[in-house]
């Protein structure tokens, strides 16, 4: 925010003198998803639902937590950097996740590392939307729905903790 004197100002104000201010945005915007890759291509299809409730982590340059937020209902996460070079751990297993920068499109692949759920560093710059950083999965984790369990598609691909 920047504030300064001003020996008159505009608008409605009539008086002489004022106080003006103005507040400058500051930070970039991220915003992925999470997704089961259900056919494992490493690439978000439609039809693949995201994953609600993964923990994702950021990390500035030195590598020291700075957030944490919790993917929504339809698997997206939502997160407001500083400018500067970060890095994001989706937490989960080892051996979860999808291949890495699979396909040609950034916006559709994953980007989280199968050993390590991190994604190499990246830069974020001030009022700009990156929505390019996912993770796909491979497995499904047990806090998700039963609907994808082995009772109620007659498979034995997925099974969840919900059995009756």
């Amino acid at each position: 925010m920047v504030v300064w004197d001003s020996a008159g100002s505009g608008g409605g104000d009539t008086g002489g003198y004022s106080i003006q201010g103005q507040r400058f945005l500051v930070t970039g915007e991220l915003r992925g998803r999470v997704f089961f890759d259900a056919n494992t291509d490493g690439v978000q299809n439609a039809g693949e639902p995201g994953i609600a409730g993964v923990t994702v982590k950021l990390y500035d340059d030195e590598f020291a937590l700075r957030r944490t937020v919790l993917t929504d209902g339809i698997g997206e996460y939502h997160l407001r950097p500083k400018e500067g070079s970060w890095v994001l751990r989706f937490v989960a297993p080892p051996d979860w996740f999808t291949d890495l920068d699979v396909g040609g499109d950034d916006n559709l692949d994953s980007d989280a590392d199968p050993a390590t759920g991190e994604t190499a560093p990246f830069p974020v710059l001030i009022n700009v939307l990156d929505t390019t950083i996912d993770a796909g999965f491979v497995v499904l984790p047990e806090f998700l729905p039963f609907f994808l369990d082995g009772f109620e598609t007659s498979t034995t691909d997925h099974w969840s903790t919900t059995v009756p």
